[in-house]
């Protein structure tokens, strides 16, 4: 199943998230340092897709959370810091050959959490898009930006925009952080996906009820049980619909290690098999 992956972001994930599972394809993320070596032999030896999540490795130097990812911020010595991220990933990656680079593309922040005014919320995220754009044509790898916290720039309209002007970029359509913003920016989470769906470079896929869930479990896995009459995003519905579009699209399952008490489920991979499965029915 050539466009289906798995994220990793430790060297035993890859015997039993990739192997375990017979996949072909791993996004890594944040793995050690010290496990570089082990996972370019990993790869090489086993013939394996890779794609990367910003940053590859673990980033001691950057002093807020990696997947901050401060592109917007009004302030550049922030901008250049994660600028500084993604040229160092891109760079140690080259020898992997990765398919992509996923970079969260979240809100501009602003200083004493004043209002940004739209114009300059734009402005500076298309100076970003640019940026990235350059990178990924001097790299050779093309990069995906994923929508990812409050954002005046998570509109179909801007993103649209965006990767229409540069080609060398795509979107990253992650469901579940999708589905928290629709219900907190009050927008349509399908009408969002119908409109970004021919523009997918990769499709992130875990489970969610809410913010409530992110906060206390952070990536559920999937898995066929979490209905969305339950109140579950609707992940096979998603998956349908863009691989129905837009049948290139890569699928990455990310997930954390535990479900949520109380529901009943056995482990990750019944999930990972039902994925499949949608794929498959949906070729």
């Amino acid at each position: 199943m050539k466009n289906l992956g798995i994220h990793c972001n430790r060297i035993h994930h890859f015997e039993d998230r990739i192997v375990g599972n017979s996949l072909g394809w791993g996004e890594f993320f944040s793995l050690p340092r010290e496990h570089y070596d082990t996972l370019r032999t990993k790869v090489r030896d086993n013939g394996t897709t890779v794609s990367v999540h910003l940053p590859l490795l673990e980033t001691l130097w950057y002093p807020h959370a990696v997947t901050w990812s401060l592109l917007n911020d009004l302030r550049p010595e922030r901008r250049e810091l994660t600028f500084r991220m993604i040229e160092e990933t891109l760079q140690l990656s080259i020898e992997l050959n990765p398919r992509y680079l996923v970079v969260h593309f979240p809100a501009p922040a602003a200083e004493d959490n004043g209002e940004i005014p739209a114009k300059v919320a734009l402005d500076i995220g298309r100076r970003s898009a640019e940026r990235l754009a350059h990178l990924s044509e001097v790299f050779g790898v093309p990069i995906m930006i994923e929508g990812f916290g409050p954002s005046p720039l998570l509109t179909p309209d801007f993103l649209t925009e965006v990767v229409t002007n540069y080609p060398a970029l795509r979107y990253c359509l992650d469901v579940s952080h999708t589905f928290i913003a629709s219900r907190r920016d009050g927008f349509d989470y399908f009408e969002f996906v119908r409109a970004m769906a021919p523009h997918l470079g990769t499709l992130h896929l875990w489970s969610t009820r809410g913010i409530d869930d992110y906060l206390a479990f952070r990536h559920i896995p999937v898995h066929p049980t979490l209905r969305p009459a339950d109140g579950w995003v609707d992940v096979e519905g998603t998956l349908r619909h863009v691989r129905q579009v837009n049948p290139e699209c890569a699928v990455i399952i990310e997930h954390g290690d535990r479900f949520p008490p109380g529901l009943g489920l056995s482990n990750y991979r019944e999930g990972v098999e039902w994925i499949k499965e949608i794929i498959r029915s949906s070729a």
